[in-house]
């Protein structure tokens, strides 16, 4: 059975997990809009506006608004990405009412006053000039700019120091009221009440929200073309990224990439590429593979940074790992390690409950519906090693990829 999603009165989704025995909850409003969402003309629209949502409403200053839950020992706190705007707060368990009362007054009622505008502009001008010195991020940014050709998936979050002159306050009302609605927004509980108790405690608040309605679908970003992109920058090390699109949430094959994915080069030590390009020859400090799913696409890529002279001994082992996997079919003892890696990482996920909480939101808008982690485990139990090659399969070589590499300037 699926974790049951409720809906209010008003559009308003919840999904809602118990957890006994801990003192503490974390709730969230997750709504289905991010900076994709943007028109060309308003780009960093969707970040500006989470960092406005703190500057006061028409029940508290902005003072109030941040120290409302902290004076209690809480945390407050929201992120844009991609496709999500989430207003989150973790507390202990008896300041329910209190939290709940906050973050819906911050979403239905936030006032974003011009004087606040001015100033936020200018800590996010900071954010965007401290990234510059993450070259990761940066080097990520341009790749995805390749990988997203002309459009807002392609752009920064946090949009530019240019794009942030252009925004006013009415672009922000205008969004807010266009996707902050109870019709676009999950209410997602991690904590140690029943569904009737945050219920009668919440309820009453979240009804608040304005009920809006359902924004059209998204156009899927068009693919790009074979890449292969080389800059010289003031770096120590070759920075090596590439990727290729893939499956989007729903795809009935995603289970099976993201097992694929972290078989290759996941977070485990025991990674192929972590075992055959680090451990046994040395080449890289750290290397590895990540899949990102989008609702009508996703991201597949790889990175890891060397000495320039190592870069292509890496990609040839890299091949040849990736060979091995779409040409050979997993042995048995190969496939039992691979889904208890898999779904032991899984569980460990789920004990940090407050990115339990943000997870269970994004599901209920990615499909509609929530898996409990014994049906994960099943589904995870019931893949097979042809699963895994039909995935791998798929993956074009190594060669084909879209590529973006930083080199170490000379001088």
């Amino acid at each position: 059975m699926q974790s049951p999603v409720y809906r209010l009165e008003n559009g308003l989704r919840i999904i809602h997990r118990q957890w006994r025995g801990s003192g503490v909850e974390h709730i969230g409003l997750v709504a289905n809009v991010g900076s994709r969402d943007e028109q060309e003309d308003a780009w960093g629209l969707a970040h500006l506006l989470e960092h406005m949502l703190f500057k006061g409403s028409k029940q508290r200053s902005a003072r109030q608004t941040l120290t409302r839950l902290e004076e209690v020992g809480g945390d407050l706190n929201a992120y844009t990405s991609r496709e999500r705007t989430c207003l989150y707060a973790s507390y202990p368990q008896k300041h329910l009412r209190r939290a709940a009362e906050l973050l819906t007054d911050i979403y239905a009622d936030a006032l974003i006053p011009e004087h606040e505008l001015l100033r936020e502009k200018k800590v996010i001008r900071e954010e965007i000039l401290q990234y510059r010195d993450d070259y990761e991020e940066r080097l990520l940014d341009v790749f995805e700019q390749e990988m997203f050709p002309g459009c807002s998936m392609g752009r920064p979050i946090l949009g530019s120091e240019e794009s942030l002159t252009q925004l006013s306050r009415d672009h922000l009302i205008d969004h807010k009221n266009r996707y902050l609605t109870a019709q676009n927004t999950v209410f997602s509980y991690v904590g140690p009440r029943s569904l009737s108790s945050v219920l009668r405690m919440a309820e009453p608040f979240l009804l608040r929200l304005p009920q809006g309605s359902v924004p059209p679908p998204r156009v899927a970003p068009p693919f790009p073309h074979t890449f292969r992109r080389e800059e010289r920058m003031p770096l120590s090390s070759a920075h090596n990224l590439m990727g290729v699109r893939c499956h989007p949430t729903q795809h009935p094959g995603r289970l099976s990439l993201q097992m694929l994915v972290h078989l290759l080069g996941g977070d485990a030590l025991s990674s192929r590429l972590n075992l055959r390009v680090r451990e046994r020859n040395a080449l890289v400090y750290g290397i590895e593979t990540q899949y990102t799913p989008y609702s009508d696409c996703g991201l597949l890529y790889l990175y890891f940074t060397c000495a320039e002279g190592n870069r292509f001994k890496v990609l040839e082992l890299v091949g040849e790992e990736l060979k091995k996997l779409q040409h050979s079919t997993l042995s048995d003892r190969a496939l039992r390690t691979a889904r208890e890696q898999f779904a032991g990482r899984l569980m460990l996920g789920e004990e940090n409950r407050q990115g339990l909480m943000l997870a269970l939101g994004q599901a209920v808008h990615d499909h509609g519906e929530v898996e409990t982690l014994p049906q994960l485990l099943l589904r995870i139990r019931q893949t097979t090693a042809a699963d895994l090659l039909e995935e791998a399969r798929q993956l074009p070589d190594i060669e084909d990829w879209c590529q973006y590499v930083w080199l170490p300037d000379e001088s």
